[in-house]
């Protein structure tokens, strides 16, 4: 494993996570720098979104600890076979996992960082990226068409749906093909880019979003939500669900491969909610409404349409009516 961040700032943030107040001065001395030094770090976290409050003559505090991710947190708990690098900040875990996949980087790396300057969703739409939400890319070699890619993204989002379920009241839900609900609010994201020739997947990187501990903007509060704010207001420890994340989408690719995609697409029909119900989809140019029925063996969505037609959609935004 590997965690890409200064180290003076690595230091800082370790020794503010073991809990209470720490002074400048007990900063500079373990790390062998002047207070100065530790006072222009600590403005710089601050810049960059960490909740660190300072008081003069008593030092620094880390508002909310479970908010950092470190190699420690998921040492020898993930499963055989994967890799995970750690960022403080970056761009997009995607561009940094599709230069590592292009790099030859192995099946199972998992890129995951603090913040993003630019996130992204699907169809190039900004993912605000705030401390305290977990942001990762999962690298994976897929013996897949590419027409079968979309599979992924809902085996992801039965993997992400677990993983929260393990740590809130109430299921998650998943609405086709890549949100993750809490009461009806969107919690997660996913997003499934892939290289890939005519008949062949080169790699596919998933990416996944979840707020967790982060503040929702006020522009997007009546349609998202984070883990934290449905808790009452208790953080999450981004380690513990990180490690979940992982395991359960570690044990879903595994049975996937084994047993083939059926026992996913039972999963996500169990934790719909898209099917059975009244929707409008607008996919490119074509707005589709009509009634969800079901998914098929690709992953696509299959709506009767008000005109009594079947069709088979494959890529859109969905929208309940009614």
């Amino acid at each position: 494993m590997v965690f890409l961040l200064a180290m003076n700032a690595e230091a800082i943030l370790r020794a503010l996570r073991s809990g209470g107040r720490v002074s400048g001065a007990q900063l500079a001395r373990e790390m062998g720098v002047s207070r100065t030094a530790v006072w222009k770090m600590i403005r710089r976290l601050q810049a960059e979104g960490w909740g660190i409050e300072s008081t003069p003559g008593s030092g620094y505090v880390l508002t909310d600890p479970l908010d950092l991710l470190l190699p420690e947190d998921v040492e020898g708990r993930l499963p055989e076979g994967w890799r995970v690098i750690f960022l403080s900040r970056t761009g997009s875990t995607q561009d940094e996992a599709r230069s590592l996949a292009r790099g030859g980087a192995p099946e199972g790396t998992v890129v995951v960082a603090e913040t993003q300057t630019t996130g992204r969703g699907r169809l190039g739409r900004r993912w605000f990226s705030p401390r305290g939400g977990l942001y990762l890319s999962v690298l994976l070699r897929p013996s897949l068409r590419p027409r079968e890619v979309l599979r992924l993204p809902l085996m992801t989002g039965v993997a992400v749906a677990e993983a929260i379920g393990r740590f809130v009241a109430g299921s998650p839900q998943l609405k086709w093909p890549n949100d993750v609900l809490l009461e009806g609010r969107k919690v997660a994201g996913i997003l499934c880019e892939l290289d890939a020739e005519a008949d062949r997947v080169h790699h596919v990187i998933l990416g996944i979003g979840i707020n967790v501990n982060n503040e929702i903007p006020p522009q997007v509060r009546e349609t998202a939500v984070s883990l934290k704010e449905h808790r009452g207001g208790l953080s999450l420890n981004k380690g513990d669900l990180f490690v979940a994340l992982i395991r359960d989408l570690d044990q879903q690719y595994r049975r996937s491969r084994c047993l083939g995609f059926e026992p996913v697409f039972q999963g996500w029909r169990s934790l719909s909610s898209t099917l059975g119900r009244p929707v409008r989809i607008q996919s490119g140019d074509e707005e589709i409404v009509g009634e969800a029925l079901d998914i098929d063996s690709d992953g696509a969505l299959i709506v009767r349409r008000v005109d009594g037609e079947t069709v088979r959609v494959i890529a859109g935004d969905v929208t309940p009516v009614g």
